[in-house]
Order: C-alpha cells, then sequence, then structure tokens
C-alpha cells in the first residue's frame, strides 16, 4: 500500500484543499473498507478520518464502491453476513441504491449510513489492468454536500480519481519496466 498512498498523497491533498473537506483513500480487505491515507479539511471544524479505520463494505459510499464491482450474488453474500450495527441507520435498499448510482455514475453518496452527520462521495481508483484498487472519498457534514454545491463536487472528485488511476497506471507500467 505504500506505493499507493505515495501515488494520491498530493491529489489528495489538494483534492482536500479544493473542496475544503477530508479526503481519504480506502482499500479492501475481505468485507471491510480500510482507510489507508487521509488528507485534512483546511477547515477549524470538519469530519476526520482515522487511517486504519475498518468499516463493513455495507457500509457508506466508499464500501459500495468496492461492492460495484463485484457480481451481484457476492453483494448478496457480504450484505447478508454484514454485522448487525450496519442497519442501525439504513436498510439494504440504500446501500443497493448506492451500488447502482456508482455503477451508473462512476461515484455515489452517502447520507449518514454510518452516523447521522457524517456524509460521504466516493469514486473508485483503478491499477494499470483496470482493477480496482481503492476508493477516495470526501468526507463531510451534511450542509457540505448542499445539492446546490454537489456537482462541482463530484466533478472535482472524478477528476482526481481519473487523475490518479492514470498515475497508478503510469507507476505499474515503469515498475514492470
Amino acid at each position: 500500500h505504500e506505493l499507493l498512498i505515495e501515488t494520491v498523497r498530493e491529489p489528495l491533498a489538494q483534492l482536500a484543499r479544493k473542496t475544503g473537506l477530508t479526503t481519504k483513500l480506502t482499500v479492501r480487505q475481505g468485507d471491510d473498507a480500510v482507510t489507508i491515507h487521509s488528507a485534512s479539511s483546511p477547515k477549524g471544524t470538519a469530519i476526520t478520518s482515522r487511517v486504519g479505520s475498518v468499516v463493513s463494505l455495507a457500509i457508506g459510499s466508499s464500501g459500495a464502491t468496492f461492492l460495484a464491482a463485484l457480481g451481484d450474488d457476492e453483494v448478496a453474500r457480504v450484505l447478508g453476513a454484514a454485522p448487525a450495527e450496519v442497519w442501525r441507520f439504513q436498510k439494504r435498499e440504500d446501500v443497493l441504491r448506492r451500488v447502482r448510482e456508482l455503477r451508473r455514475q462512476g461515484c455515489c453518496f452517502d447520507h449518514g449510513s454510518y452516523q447521522a452527520h457524517i456524509h460521504t462521495l466516493s469514486s473508485p481508483v483503478y491499477g494499470h489492468d483496470r482493477e480496482l484498487v481503492g476508493a477516495i472519498t470526501l468526507l463531510g457534514f451534511p450542509q457540505d454536500f448542499d445539492p446546490a454545491v454537489r456537482p462541482a463536487l463530484i466533478r472535482e472528485l472524478k477528476f482526481t480519481a481519473g487523475g490518479c488511476t492514470q498515475l497508478i497506471a503510469g507507476h505499474t507500467t515503469a515498475s514492470a519496466a
């Protein structure tokens, strides 16, 4: 993960500065998403994400990013095996809506499935063979994702995720040579 973190460190810091929101990079480990890097919001009061935090793939927009890359049977298995606390602030249909949104739009939004006051927006990052290597997520309060600013956040997030995908593909090609 060190090369992945080093590759996306500056783009995530730029995204945090540009949007004013904390950004994080998560990877999949089994049925969980694990935060491996975080760039803090420049604001005095902001949502943060601790490196090393682990949540079920059934939680949040980052989890939906990984679920969207799976077949429907595997998604059903992951959701069926999810711990009971996953369903405290959401229903199964909420998770499936995020998965459909990610598959359709290349990003998805979560309205507080982990904690009601934490909203997230995620987009995938791919390796050189288009394999999913991680998810980049913007974290903020509900008002940070006001419908008037959300399209600009989506553009910035997808631009950064696309740029990170290009950087990662360049690193894998260079290291293979």
